[in-house]
C-alpha cells in the first residue's frame, strides 16, 4: 500500500534511524530520574543544552525527561515507597523516633526518622517524614507534626521512645507525646 501515499506520507513513514525504542526511552528515563534522586539534581537537569548535546553523543535520538515528566515519576514513587513503608510498619512490634527541624536559606524543614531492629538487632533508619517547615518552630506545631505523621502510619501505639536536639520547643513538645506509654 506504500504506493497509495502521497511523498509527505511517505517520508512520516519512513523510521528515522535516530529514534530509539520506547523500553529503551524508558530504562534511559528511569536512569535520569535516579541519577536526579541520589545526587539532589534539579528536575529539568536533563533539558538543559549541555546535556542534550552529551546525551545525543552518547545516544542519538534520546532526549532526557523533562521537569513535569520527573515532578510526575517522583509523585509515583513517593506513594509507592509511603505504601510499602505502611505494609513494613504494620508488622513491627515498637519504633523509636528522631526528629530534626533546621533551617536553611529562611525556609525551615522536619525530618522524622524510624529506627526499627531486624532480627540480627541492627538498626534499620527509615523516613517517615521529612518536610518543609512553615510557621513558628513552636512545640505546638512540632507535637502536631509529629502526631500526624504517626497517626497518618498508624504507628502511634508502637512508639517506644522519641529523641531531638537539645531545643526546648522539641524536648516540650517531645515531653507532651509521651512516647512509650500505651
Amino acid at each position: 500500500m506504500p504506493e497509495m501515499l502521497f511523498e509527505s506520507q511517505h517520508k512520516q513513514s519512513v523510521t528515522n534511524p535516530k529514534q530509539i525504542k520506547p523500553e529503551k526511552k524508558q530504562e534511559l528515563h528511569e536512569a535520569a530520574i535516579d541519577c536526579i534522586i541520589t545526587d539532589g539534581r534539579p528536575f529539568g537537569d536533563f533539558r538543559r543544552l549541555g546535556m542534550s548535546k552529551f546525551l545525543n553523543v552518547i545516544c542519538p535520538g534520546y532526549r532526557g525527561p523533562g521537569r513535569k515528566t520527573v515532578r510526575r515519576r517522583l509523585g509515583t514513587l513517593y506513594h509507592e515507597y509511603r505504601q510499602q513503608l505502611g505494609e513494613v510498619l504494620a508488622s513491627i512490634p515498637a519504633i523509636a523516633i528522631t526528629v530534626d527541624i533546621w533551617t536553611k536559606k529562611k525556609k525551615s524543614f522536619i525530618c522524622l526518622t524510624g529506627h526499627v531492629f531486624n532480627k540480627k538487632f541492627e538498626s534499620i533508619p527509615v523516613v517517615l517524614g521529612f518536610r518543609r517547615f512553615t510557621g513558628s518552630h513552636e512545640s505546638e506545631n512540632i507535637k502536631k507534626y509529629i502526631l500526624y505523621e504517626l497517626k497518618r502510619l498508624n504507628i502511634q501505639d508502637k512508639v517506644c521512645g522519641i529523641v531531638g536536639d537539645n531545643g526546648s520547643d522539641i524536648k516540650k513538645a517531645i515531653n507532651e507525646i509521651k512516647p512509650g506509654e500505651r
